[in-house]
C-alpha cells in the first residue's frame, strides 16, 4: 500500500494555478495535455494535490519546446509579469501567503475558494494578456462544467 501523503508536489508557476481551475484538456501539445491531465487525476484520486509555487519554468513548461511549440512563451518577460500579478491577487483575495518556493496543498475547499475568486474576477489581473482569457471566462460563467476536476469535487457558487 502506497502512502500518497509523501508524493512529490507538482511544480507550478502562479498563472498555471488559475489554469488548473478551468482545465478541460485544451493545451499546447500532447505532452502538455498529458501532464496537466496527470495533475488533475492526482487531485481526483487523492482529494488533494501538493503544489510547489515556482518562479519561471514549471512542470508544464518542461513539456514544451520553443522550436516545436507554436506560441511558445514560457520564458518571456510578459509571462513573468502575469505570474507576479496572479500571485499578488491570490495572496490579497484568498488571504494566502504564497511565494516562490512555497509548498501548499490544494484541497476541495481551497479549490472552491479559488474558483469563487476566479469567477468574481478578483484573481484575474494576470489573465488580461492571455490568449485563453475568453475561453476561461466562458468556463467560469458555465460554473466550471466539464472541467477535469469538477466531477469529483463539484463547484458550489457562493450566494
Amino acid at each position: 500500500m502506497s502512502n500518497d501523503k509523501f508524493q512529490r508536489p507538482v511544480n507550478l508557476r502562479p498563472h498555471h494555478l488559475l489554469c488548473l481551475l478551468t482545465w478541460k484538456g485544451v493545451g499546447y501539445s500532447k505532452k502538455f495535455t498529458a501532464k496537466f491531465d496527470s495533475m488533475t487525476q492526482q487531485f481526483t484520486d487523492h482529494g488533494r494535490l501538493g503544489i510547489k509555487v515556482v518562479e519561471g519554468l514549471d512542470d508544464l513548461c518542461d513539456t514544451l519546446h520553443p522550436e516545436k511549440t507554436s506560441n511558445y512563451h514560457c520564458d518571456r518577460g510578459g509571462i513573468k509579469n502575469r505570474d507576479n500579478l496572479v500571485l499578488e491577487d491570490i495572496n490579497e483575495h484568498l488571504a494566502l501567503l504564497l511565494a516562490h518556493g512555497t509548498v501548499f496543498t490544494l484541497t476541495p475547499k481551497l479549490q472552491q475558494d479559488f474558483r469563487t475568486s476566479f469567477q468574481e474576477g478578483t484573481v484575474r489581473r494576470g489573465c488580461a494578456s492571455c490568449d485563453f482569457q475568453n475561453f476561461c471566462t466562458g468556463i467560469a460563467d458555465e460554473g466550471f462544467a466539464e472541467t477535469r476536476l469538477i466531477d469529483a469535487f463539484p463547484y458550489t457558487k457562493k450566494s
